[in-house]
C-alpha cells in the first residue's frame, strides 16, 4: 500500500463567509507525522444508502485507509452506459456498502442522531472552478494527514475525487460549518456544500465493471487535522447542524448525563477509548463548567461494567 508523503507548507487568504469579520484559520507545517498511521479513527459503517442502523467501528487510521486500495465492482453497466444512464439507474447501480466520519446514538442515521464527528469527506461538485485532480489535490491540502480516492463516476477524461479528513479530536456537529469554511478557504470554489451534513453517507470505493484499471487512490501522511482550533463560524446560507444534546449540560448534571450517554455508546459497540473521546467532545463543548479530563475518563472506565 503506497501512502504519499507531502513535503511543503500551504497558506492561503482567509474569507469571511459571507460576513464583514475576517476568520483567521490555522496553516500546517513541514512535517511527516508516523503517528498518524497509529490514530484510532472513529466512524460508522452502513451495508447501503437504505441502512438506517450504522454499525460503529474503530480502528487505526492506516487500517481504515487500507479499505481504499481496492475498488469494489457494482451493477452490471460498463462505465459508458452508466455515465449516460438516467439518474434512478446511476443511484441504483453505485448503491452499496459505505461509511460515515461519526458516531450515532443508537437512533438511525439522521443529522439529530450524530453524537460526535470524527471526521469529513471533501466532495467536489465539478461544476465550477479548476479541474480537480490528484496534482490539485496535493497542493492544496500539503502538510494535512488525508486520504484520497476516486469516486464512481470517475473517468479519465473527466476525474472525480474524495478526500477524507480524520480529526485529531471528535466535535460535536455544531462544529461542522466551521469545519466545512475552513476547507472552501483551501479548496476555493470546488466544495460541494453537503459535505457539512454530519451523517453524510460516502460509499466505499467502488466502480463499475472495467472501471477498475482507472481506479487511482493515495494518502498524505501529515498534520492531523485539529477542528478544535478553529472560530465557530455562521453561516448566512447554512444552519448549523443540530447537537445531540440540545442544550448546555449544568453543574448537578454532568456526570450523570455523560454516564448516559457512555452507557448508550457502549451498547452500541464502541469500546473504551472510542466512548472517552466522545465525552470529551461532548464535556468541552457542552458541559458548564467542563468537568476534569480525570472525571470524564473515570465515566468511560466504568462504561465497561454496561451490558
Amino acid at each position: 500500500m503506497a501512502v504519499h508523503f507531502t513535503k511543503k507548507s500551504i497558506s492561503l487568504p482567509a474569507e469571511s463567509c459571507g460576513v464583514d469579520n475576517v476568520i483567521a484559520f490555522p496553516t500546517y507545517t513541514e512535517q511527516t507525522n508516523e503517528k498518524a498511521h497509529e490514530h484510532s479513527f472513529q466512524f460508522s459503517l452502513v451495508a447501503n444508502h437504505s441502512d438506517a442502523s450504522p454499525k460503529p467501528c474503530e480502528e487505526s487510521w492506516q487500517k481504515f485507509v487500507a479499505r481504499l486500495d481496492h475498488p469494489e465492482v457494482r451493477g452490471p453497466l460498463s462505465l459508458e452506459a452508466y455515465l449516460t444512464a438516467n439518474s434512478d439507474d446511476q443511484d441504483a447501480q453505485k448503491n452499496g456498502a459505505g461509511f460515515v466520519p461519526a458516531v450515532f446514538d443508537g437512533k438511525g442515521r439522521a443529522d439529530k442522531n450524530v453524537t460526535v464527528v470524527t471526521g469529513i469527506g471533501l466532495d467536489f461538485d465539478n461544476k465550477s472552478g479548476p479541474p480537480v485532480n490528484r496534482a490539485y489535490i496535493e497542493a492544496h491540502l500539503n502538510g494535512l494527514t488525508y486520504a484520497a480516492h476516486t469516486t464512481y463516476s470517475h473517468s479519465k477524461e473527466h476525474q472525480r475525487w474524495r478526500v477524507i479528513v480524520p480529526f485529531l479530536k471528535s466535535v460535536l456537529p455544531g462544529k461542522l460549518p466551521a469545519v466545512y469554511e475552513h476547507f472552501k478557504q483551501l479548496l476555493p470554489d470546488v466544495l460541494d456544500a453537503a459535505c457539512m451534513n454530519p451523517s453524510r453517507l460516502f460509499y466505499l470505493p467502488a466502480c463499475p465493471p472495467g472501471g477498475e484499471s482507472i481506479y487511482d487512490w493515495f494518502a498524505s501522511n501529515g498534520t492531523l487535522f485539529d477542528p478544535l482550533k478553529l472560530p465557530d463560524v455562521t453561516c448566512p446560507t447554512t444552519e448549523a447542524a443540530p447537537t445531540p444534546l440540545g442544550e448546555k449540560i449544568s453543574k448537578g448534571k454532568r456526570n450523570a448525563t455523560l454516564a448516559s450517554i457512555a452507557g448508550s455508546l457502549r451498547r452500541q459497540g464502541l469500546y473504551e477509548n472510542a466512548i472517552r473521546n466522545a465525552l470529551w467532545a461532548i464535556n468541552q463543548s457542552t458541559c458548564e463548567p467542563p468537568l476534569p479530563e480525570a472525571e470524564v475518563d473515570k465515566i468511560a472506565r466504568a462504561s465497561r461494567n454496561t451490558r
